[in-house]
């Protein structure tokens, strides 16, 4: 289940995004629930979804900027063990 950050960044809904922000939501997803399960190749202790992640792979752009913004980082990865980096449009993120 994603938080509703996770879900407004996926949907591509901007003002959701910047009033959850504002309310002190998690731009790195720290309280995104954590998959564990390594029989399954994921990575352990990661959040199963990030909202930086879900936007740059719904290639939301101005979404991934305000993400950066606010202080998400690239270097988390998700259960898959992609990173925003690897699953964005170019013109959406770069090095920080």
């Amino acid at each position: 289940m994603k938080t509703p950050l996770t879900t407004a960044a996926y949907d591509g809904q901007l003002e959701r995004v910047k009033e959850l922000l504002d309310r002190g939501a998690n731009a790195n997803g720290d309280d995104e629930p954590k998959y564990t399960d390594e029989a399954e190749g994921c990575l352990t202790n990661e959040p199963y979804y990030t909202p930086l992640g879900e936007a740059a792979r719904a290639g939301h752009a101005s979404l991934v900027r305000l993400l950066l913004d606010a202080g998400a980082k690239t270097s988390i990865g998700e259960t898959t063990g992609t990173r925003p980096r690897s699953s964005s449009p170019r013109s959406a993120v770069t090095s920080t």
